[in-house]
């Protein structure tokens, strides 16, 4: 774990840059010290394709930013793989200029063999991907949804990383044996997807590498049960491990969250903490799929608000997350768009937005 932190502290100062959270210049004047993500919405042209590039998740790691979406890329428009990109945001604060680069230091290769290990002939959607320390080890866990038996249910991969485990061509087949199906959300009847987690805190890298003060509250996701999608949420019991709760087969209370739910189709919910944005077709939109928010407060979700343009279009807006970004003034909003002006069907995009609660 020791030699872990040491190269990947070795490689931030390589690195040089304000990224995602932070990350600053060491340059001797900072005209401008705080970052800010632009308020128009930006074609992530880094990661797109002629295809379908939807269903992302971001993590970030000591500014590599790992980008996990849904695309059909690698079928030439037929079923969607997981793929997985490594972008670096970042914000120079000698001349305020913000860039989107390529990350030339792959910091770290397990998430790619992880999301090589999902593909099947089916069609993977909505990954959502994390690290918890385990002991004096690291557990990485892949969520996503795939429609393998018909319907949508999710699966999700759980390894332990050690130092001395070898990462090899063969590594990838070696983890599909390990796929594994939440069992409270494998009804075969019904589409399940886009899990998500609210918790206490949004995980940093000190969370990551140092220690785990993050509790996982409840367990969000979008069901079509009802006859149309709507929102869930599952109370998290405190008193078992993630894994043991993952497996369970039932017993586990689904609340339906009226609040934010409609008659029309509300969709790819994602929580940060006390956040949430999410897809609806519901009246009253600009078109097709708009994105809506929501903010815990007092126990409850309270009444969506539509983001507006530039953000929603007259065509569909799919999948968003909203992450914090310190160091900058605003924080960011990464979505997949079919609106004109991309490089085919639905693309990634991302704007700055003032809308989390501090």
């Amino acid at each position: 774990m020791k030699r872990v932190i040491e190269s990947i502290i070795i490689v931030v100062s390589l690195l040089g840059l304000l990224s995602l959270y932070g990350c600053p210049y060491r340059y001797p004047k900072r005209e401008f010290p705080i970052g800010e993500f632009p308020d128009t919405v930006c074609n992530l042209l880094l990661v797109n394709s002629e295809y379908d590039d939807i269903n992302m998740d971001l993590m970030e790691v000591n500014c590599a930013n790992f980008l996990v979406f849904s695309s059909n890329r690698n079928t030439k428009g037929e079923t969607y793989d997981l793929v997985t990109k490594e972008v670096i945001f970042s914000w120079d604060q000698v001349d305020g200029e913000f860039a989107v680069r390529d990350n030339v230091f792959a910091l770290d290769d397990f998430l790619e063999k992880m999301v090589v290990a999902s593909s099947t002939k089916a069609n993977e959607y909505g990954p959502l991907f994390f690290i918890k320390p385990d002991g004096n080890f690291a557990k990485y866990y892949l969520f996503y949804s795939d429609d393998e038996s018909g319907t949508q249910d999710v699966r999700f991969f759980e390894f332990e990383k050690k130092n001395n485990l070898p990462i090899n061509a063969s590594f990838a087949d070696s983890i599909k044996k390990e796929k594994n199906t939440v069992g409270f959300l494998g009804n075969t009847n019904f589409n399940e997807g886009y899990i998500s987690f609210q918790a206490n805190m949004y995980p940093s890298y000190e969370t990551y590498y140092y220690y785990d003060t993050t509790i996982l509250q409840r367990l969000v996701y979008c069901s079509d049960s009802s006859g149309h999608y709507d929102i869930y949420s599952i109370d998290i019991p405190q008193n078992i491990a993630l894994d043991s709760f993952l497996r369970l087969q039932s017993g586990v209370a689904k609340m339906n969250l009226e609040t934010i739910n409609s008659t029309s189709n509300d969709r790819c919910p994602n929580v940060n903490q006390n956040f949430m944005v999410f897809s609806s077709d519901r009246e009253g939109g600009l078109g097709g799929y708009d994105f809506y928010y929501s903010i815990y407060e007092n126990g409850q979700w309270g009444k969506p608000v539509n983001f507006g343009a530039p953000i929603n279009s007259a065509y569909d807006e799919f999948r968003a997350i909203a992450v914090k970004a310190a160091e900058y003034e605003n924080d960011v909003l990464i979505f997949s768009s079919n609106r004109p002006g991309g490089k085919g069907g639905f693309d990634i995009y991302f704007t700055g937005i003032d809308a989390m609660p501090d």
